[in-house]
């Protein structure tokens, strides 16, 4: 029957986690290591889980009541393909704990069919670009984010989830799937949980089932047939700019914050904002958007920075200079010498004609926080997450 697993399957699964006490676990091309209990991804060491990715991956199966329990970010989770067997004995809904880059991304399927076979696997990015490597034919390729029928108008660019219905009776499930961070991306009433048909991405919500819009928040939907990938869309425009990455490095006197934007939309400029307290925000440049008319489908990066004030830094050295002049310069003479470089270094630090890059530079230089703010062409704007500023 189609459903079975062989006993190398199993035998595999042993070995696999025999070696997982030194190595981590790994399921190559074309193999299965079944579960037909109950494993915990919570390893004693931390090791990994992980399947190949490819036309024919590799899967950590799981038959009927079998779970995989204690998933959590970080190596907690199954890097790769997770599959399931109703097995006849189909369980109330089956969780798989899939994930990439240490990011757990589950996706739970409720009320399986008693003889229903599906895998998943979180492809991180955006699905215009990252080949769904089991989908072949029209389902195959990429999956324009661009490319979506009504009432969807723009799908997150974040990742997407491998579909696989290997039994074809997965229409009509309900999906549950745990979301990044879409704050950037759209409001919570506005999510809905989209599939690929080949050559489309279609809602599956047919209403708002977000729970949230942060981090963790869930979204439902129905599964439809011929859906070969599931994603995350949004039935109004999606928000200026969705952001990618953020870093901010303080080393040798000079701030430079590095982003990325993974899709823009009417966009005009960048506000680099520092803050010593995570509260009061000040500006410490601004910075033109490299969207060509304000739109881009594709990763932009930027980079920023911001160097201490060239005039203060001149003048405390000169004033170290003059506190070990040895002798020739009467305590008198000296004091007022002192006194004459401070008042030219303010002067100096306060009067520079700063450029963008340079602006807020004094902030630059004791900022713990930084934040970048977007600002569209009708002057609407979005912040950015805040990130620590790091010290090297």
């Amino acid at each position: 029957m189609k459903y079975q697993v062989s006993l190398l399957a199993v035998l595999a699964h042993l070995t696999l986690l025999s070696q997982g006490q030194t190595s981590g676990n790994h399921v190559f091309s074309g193999s299965e290591a079944a579960n037909f209990g109950t494993v915990s991804l919570s390893t004693p060491g931390g090791q990994t889980w992980s399947t190949d990715r490819s036309a024919s991956p590799g899967y950590f199966s799981a038959l009927g009541a079998a779970t995989y329990t204690n998933a959590a970010d970080g190596t907690a989770y199954i890097d790769g393909y997770v599959k399931y067997y109703g097995n006849n004995a189909a369980a109330a809904s089956f969780t798989f704990p899939t994930g990439q880059n240490s990011d757990l991304r589950t996706l739970t399927i409720t009320a399986p069919a008693s003889t229903g076979i599906y895998a998943t696997a979180w492809i991180v990015g955006d699905p215009s670009g990252n080949l769904d490597p089991t989908s072949t034919g029209a389902s195959g390729g990429t999956h324009e984010v661009s490319s979506s029928f009504e009432p969807i108008v723009g799908v997150s660019p974040y990742g997407q989830w491998d579909w696989q219905d290997l039994s074809g009776d997965a229409s009509g499930k309900t999906i549950t799937v745990s979301i990044p961070d879409m704050t950037d991306f759209g409001l919570q009433n506005n999510l809905r949980l989209v599939g690929w048909d080949g050559s489309h991405w279609v809602d599956l919500s047919g209403s708002a089932t977000a729970s949230g819009n942060t981090e963790n928040s869930t979204l439902s939907g129905t599964i439809q047939s011929n859906i070969s990938a599931i994603g995350i869309g949004s039935v109004s425009q999606p928000l200026p700019a969705v952001f990618g990455p953020i870093s901010a490095i303080y080393s040798n006197g000079l701030l430079r914050v590095n982003w990325q934007t993974l899709s823009e939309s009417n966009s005009k400029a960048f506000s680099v904002e520092g803050s010593v307290d995570g509260i009061v925000w000040k500006q410490l440049g601004l910075i033109d958007s490299k969207a060509e008319d304000g739109a881009s489908a594709t990763t932009l990066n930027y980079q920023f920075e911001a160097a201490v004030s060239g005039a203060a830094i001149a003048g405390m050295g000169l004033l170290s200079l003059l506190l070990f002049v040895p002798g020739g310069i009467r305590h008198s003479q000296r004091k007022w010498l002192m006194l004459a470089m401070i008042g030219l270094s303010f002067t100096a630090a306060c009067t520079k004609k700063m450029s963008d890059v340079e602006a807020g530079a004094d902030l630059a230089q004791s900022a713990k926080y930084v934040r970048i703010v977007q600002f569209d062409k009708d002057g609407a704007k979005r912040v950015s997450k805040v990130v620590k500023v790091v010290s090297q």
